[in-house]
């Protein structure tokens, strides 16, 4: 013959009546019982449509499953592949490999948390196509710590063992008391109402509070609208 035929690998032995009638599938059977243009007996399609094969497939290939030159390995999503991964895309041309991380673990590969406290010193950095600082940035970076910390215990530690909330205190001291937003008092308040909740979270509360929340140096001179709404007004 001169065409690949289909072949299924199981992960225990078939029974002889089993192969009888996987062979009588034929060889442009692609996996699935409606795509079977053959009349089986009941009994061959209670062999195969019952689930017992299929819990013991480890990989199935056939003729009409193909990309290009490749023939795609075609058992059910739902069975737990044999493969360590799969070699499908990498064996296509003009195809790279990708490898993604997590934010929890690309933070983690770089310093981890305290990364993110220099970026609290640029606050007043003027922005070169408005000529004005971004009073949003103060806002974002909050969020996207607070983000992180509700989501790795870890990063919670980091941020704790740094006395991270003492760093960020001081920094916002110096900057200018126009990013002290009400979304950031928001935030603030949003996330003390987190820490209440978790077992670690009173230490970490203390900090917050000692050294953002109320503190009245980061307060006493931002805009009224903005202290009426801070618990240390």
């Amino acid at each position: 013959y001169d065409k690949i035929q289909n072949k299924f690998g199981f992960q225990g032995a078939s029974s002889i009546f089993q192969s009888y009638t996987l062979f009588g599938l034929g060889e442009y059977h692609i996996g699935r019982g409606p795509e079977c243009d053959r009349h089986l007996p009941e009994r061959q399609k209670q062999v195969l449509y019952s689930g017992q094969l299929t819990k013991t497939l480890a990989f199935a290939y056939n003729a009409k499953a193909t990309d290009g030159q490749l023939c795609l390995e075609s058992s059910p999503r739902y069975v737990p592949s044999v493969f360590i991964h799969s070699p499908h895309a990498l064996m296509l041309q003009n195809v790279k490999a990708i490898v993604t991380h997590s934010i929890h673990a690309a933070l983690h590969s770089i310093g981890g948390v305290q990364v993110l406290f220099p970026l609290f010193r640029q606050l007043d950095y003027v922005q070169p196509d408005t000529g004005c600082i971004d009073t949003g940035v103060c806002t974002t970076l909050i969020s996207f710590l607070f983000d992180i910390m509700r989501s790795s215990a870890a990063m919670q530690e980091q941020m704790l063992t740094s006395k991270g909330f003492l760093v960020i205190g001081q920094l916002l001291e110096k900057s200018s008391k126009e990013h002290i937003t009400p979304e950031v008092v928001q935030h603030l308040i949003s996330f003390c109402r987190y820490l209440e909740t978790i077992p670690t979270g009173p230490t970490l509360l203390k900090q917050l509070c000692d050294h953002l929340l109320f503190n009245p140096a980061i307060w006493i001179h931002a805009h009224a609208a903005v202290s009426s709404l801070s618990p240390a007004a």
